[in-house]
C-alpha cells in the first residue's frame, strides 16, 4: 500500500467495498486487488434507505452490495464469500448533507476564510454572516433561523488581535432559536477557530446554548492562514454530532475501515490529486439530487462551492424557480407542452427517485440539468473571484497596514480604492480551464454521449480548447475515500475505469454577422481513425447571452513533419480542411486515446486563446472534436 496511513492497518484481505450515500442513490463499487494493482470488479445502486419506510442507512447498502452479484465487470465471478470479507468505507452527503453557517468580522478576511474552511470540508454553506454585511442584528439572527443549520464556524481576529468584534459575532449567534432537525433536544455545534486568547470570553457567551468547539485560530496572523485544522474538525463534528442521528449510520461507521467522509470532501480530495498528477486546470462539477457541487483546481489553488438547493430530485423545483422558466423553456422546441413540463416538475418533487419514462420528460431534464449547472457555475466563479479580490486585500492590507487603517478610519480610504490596483487579469485566472468533469444521473443515464457533451457545452461554456470528460458511474466519491489508503492506486483507477472521455471542444472568442466566415480548421490525424465534419445546430441570430469565459490552454505539440512520420514518429493518417462559420456547432469523430494535431486560423474578429493562428495538439474521445462557433465574449 502507498500513503502514510499507518493509523489505518489494512488487513491481508484482497476486496474493499466504496459506498456513496447520496441524497437519492447509494453507489457502491467493489475494488479487488489483483497482484500488486486494484481495479474495479462491480458496481452496484439503490435507493438511499435513510426516510420512511425503511429508515436504516443499511438496507439501501445491502441492497446496492446484492447487484455486485448480478453485475460483475470482471470475468471472475464475485461470490458471497468475496463480499462478506471486503472491508467497508463510506461517504455520505444522505438527509442533505452537512449545513452550516459561517461567520466571522469581516466578509473579505476573516467570514472568507470560515466559508472556505467550511466548503473545503464538504459542507454546504447555506449563509454567511458578518459585521460588515450590511444587515441588521435581527435580520442577521432571522437568516440563521430560517436556514437551520446543523453546524456553525466563526471565525476571526488574530491571535492577541481583534477582542470585541470578534465578541460582538459570538453575542448575534448566541441570540439565535435554532435546534436540530435530527433530534430537538440536541444542541447545535458551534465551533470557533478566531482569536486564541479569548476563548474563555467567547465561552461564557456560548457554551450554555450551544456545543461549544474550539479548533486552531484559522487566521492566525495578517496574511496567514491555518484551516486544515478547523476542516479536520468540522468533518468529525460531521460524524459525531451529525450523522450519527442518522438512522443505521453509527452501527455503519463501526464497520467502516476508515472514518466515513462528506461526499463533497472526498469528491474534492481526489480533483485534487488528479490536477496536480495531470498538470491540468480542472473543473469538476457533481449535478446531484439536493446540491450541485463544484471544485477547481487553477494554477495549484483549490476552490470548492456548493450550492444549496439546487439539483435534480430533492431540489428540482427550487432549480426551475430559480433559472425562472423562460431560461429552462429556451432549452425546448417552441411547441412543446410547457404544462407537461410543470407536470413533470412538480411529481418529481413529491417522487424525487423517479426518473425520465419517455423523451419529452428526457428532454425537460435535460434543460434543467443545464440551467442547474449554468447556476452553479457563475456562483462557483463569483466566488472564486471574490475569493481572489479579498486575498488581493489581505495582502494590501500586510503591506500597507498602518497607511490602510489609518485612511480607513478617517473615512478617505476603502475597499474600492484599494481594489483600483487589483488587475483584471489577476482577478480572472480563474478562467483558465483545460479539463471539465462532471458527474450526476443525468449523465449516469444518458442514452447519448453526444447529448452529455452538449449538456456540458451548453451550459459551461468552454472557451478556447478545453477536455470534456464524465464520470459516468460517479466514482469519485468512493475513490477519494479509497485515496486515503492508496492514493496512487485510486488515481489511477479513476483515470483508467472511471473517467469516459467525450472529447475535446475548440470555441473561439467573438461575434461576426449570422453565417460569415469565422474560422479555418486543418486537422491532421496521427494514428487514428477519422470522420466528415457534421453540423449539428446553429443559432438563428447573432444576439449576445450572457457568456462566462473560463478556458485557456498552452500550446501542446508543436507543428508535426509533413509526409508519412509525424510528431514523434506517428503516422500521419490523413489531413482534412474544414470552413465554419459563425453560428455552426460541429462534430469531427476522433476515437479515445487517439489525437490529432490542429491548425487554426480565424477570421472576421474572431481569437482562438487570443491568437488569430494557433497549433495545437487534442486528444479525441467518445464524441470526438466539436467546434463550437456560436460565440463568447
Amino acid at each position: 500500500m502507498n500513503g502514510n496511513n499507518d493509523q489505518f492497518k489494512i488487513s491481508c484481505r484482497e476486496n474493499i467495498i466504496a459506498v456513496d450515500f447520496g441524497s437519492t442513490c447509494t453507489k457502491a463499487i467493489l475494488l479487488s486487488r489483483k497482484n500488486v494493482c486494484w481495479q474495479i470488479a462491480g458496481r452496484g445502486e439503490s435507493t438511499t434507505t435513510l426516510e420512511y419506510p425503511c429508515e436504516d442507512i443499511r438496507i439501501g447498502l445491502e441492497q446496492a452490495i446484492e447487484n455486485f452479484l448480478s453485475e460483475n465487470i470482471l470475468p471472475e465471478k464475485i461470490t458471497r464469500e468475496i463480499l462478506s470479507e471486503a472491508e467497508l468505507i463510506a461517504t455520505c452527503s444522505a438527509g442533505g448533507g452537512l449545513r452550516m453557517v459561517a461567520a466571522g468580522v469581516v466578509s473579505n478576511v476573516s467570514a472568507r476564510i470560515a466559508l472556505e474552511a467550511s466548503s473545503g470540508a464538504g459542507a454546504i454553506v447555506l449563509e454567511t454572516i458578518s459585521l460588515d454585511d450590511r444587515r441588521t442584528v435581527s435580520e442577521k439572527i432571522n437568516a440563521i433561523n430560517t436556514v437551520q443549520p446543523d453546524l456553525i464556524l466563526i471565525t476571526g481576529g488574530t491571535d492577541g488581535g481583534a477582542i470585541n468584534q470578534v465578541l460582538d459575532i459570538c453575542r448575534i449567534i448566541s441570540k439565535t432559536g435554532i435546534k436540530s432537525r435530527f433530534k430537538k433536544t440536541f444542541k447545535i455545534p458551534v465551533i470557533f477557530s478566531g482569536n486564541s486568547l479569548i476563548h474563555e470570553q467567547v465561552s461564557e457567551i456560548l457554551s450554555e446554548k450551544f456545543l461549544l468547539e474550539f479548533s486552531e485560530n484559522a487566521m492566525p496572523a495578517i496574511n496567514q492562514e491555518n484551516v486544515v485544522p478547523v476542516r479536520n474538525k468540522i468533518r468529525q463534528i460531521f460524524l459525531d454530532h451529525v450523522m450519527s442521528y442518522a438512522p443505521g449510520f453509527l452501527e455503519l461507521s463501526e464497520r467502516c475501515l476508515l472514518p466515513p467522509l462528506p461526499t463533497p470532501g472526498a469528491v474534492a480530495d481526489l480533483i485534487l490529486l488528479y490536477s496536480e498528477n495531470q498538470k491540468k486546470n480542472v473543473l469538476a462539477v457533481d449535478l446531484g439530487g439536493a446540491t450541485t457541487d463544484v471544485v477547481s483546481v487553477i494554477n495549484g489553488t483549490f476552490h470548492k462551492t456548493i450550492s444549496a438547493n439546487t439539483g435534480m430530485s430533492f431540489s428540482i423545483g427550487n432549480t426551475f424557480a430559480k433559472a425562472s422558466g423562460k431560461n429552462v423553456f429556451r432549452w425546448l422546441s417552441q411547441d412543446f407542452d410547457r404544462k407537461k413540463c410543470l407536470r413533470y416538475i412538480k411529481n418529481k418533487m413529491f417522487r424525487p427517485g423517479i426518473l425520465p419514462s419517455s423523451g419529452d420528460e428526457l428532454m425537460i431534464e435535460h434543460a434543467i440539468a443545464r440551467e442547474a449547472l449554468r447556476m452553479s457555475l457563475m456562483e462557483h466563479f463569483q466566488w472564486q473571484q471574490s475569493t481572489n479580490i479579498g486575498k488581493y486585500l489581505e495582502k494590501m492590507q500586510a503591506e500597507y497596514s498602518e497607511k490602510f487603517f489609518v485612511r480607513k478610519n478617517s473615512g478617505i480610504y476603502n475597499d474600492r480604492d484599494i481594489l483600483s490596483g487589483f488587475r483584471s487579469d489577476e482577478a480572472r485566472d480563474c478562467l483558465q480551464i483545460h479539463e471539465i468533469i462532471v458527474s450526476g444521473g443525468v449523465f449516469t443515464h444518458s442514452d447519448s454521449d453526444l447529448k452529455s457533451a452538449m449538456i456540458i457545452i451548453d451550459s459551461m461554456l468552454p472557451v478556447g480548447i478545453c477536455e470534456i470528460s464524465v464520470d459516468k458511474y460517479f466514482l469519485m466519491p468512493q475513490l477519494g475515500v479509497f485515496a486515503k489508503i492508496d492514493p496512487e492506486a485510486a488515481l489511477k483507477t479513476f483515470i483508467v475505469q472511471g473517467l469516459k472521455r467525450l472529447g475535446t471542444c475548440i470555441a473561439p472568442t467573438g461575434f461576426s454577422e449570422y453565417a460569415s466566415h469565422a474560422m479555418t480548421a486543418e486537422i491532421t490525424f496521427m494514428n487514428a481513425g477519422f470522420g466528415n465534419a457534421e453540423t449539428i445546430g446553429k443559432i438563428e441570430k447573432n444576439e449576445k447571452s450572457e457568456i462566462i469565459e473560463y478556458s485557456e490552454l498552452t500550446e501542446k505539440g508543436e507543428k508535426g513533419e509533413k509526409g508519412e512520420k509525424g510528431e514523434k514518429g506517428e503516422k500521419v493518417e490523413r489531413s482534412e480542411k474544414i470552413e465554419l462559420n459563425f453560428g455552426d456547432v460541429k462534430v469531427i469523430a476522433l476515437p479515445e486515446n487517439s489525437y490529432s494535431i490542429l491548425h487554426l486560423k480565424t477570421h472576421n474578429g474572431f481569437e482562438i486563446l487570443n491568437k488569430n493562428d494557433l497549433r495545437c495538439r487534442v486528444s479525441g474521445g467518445r464524441v470526438g472534436l466539436i467546434f463550437d462557433l456560436r460565440g463568447r465574449e
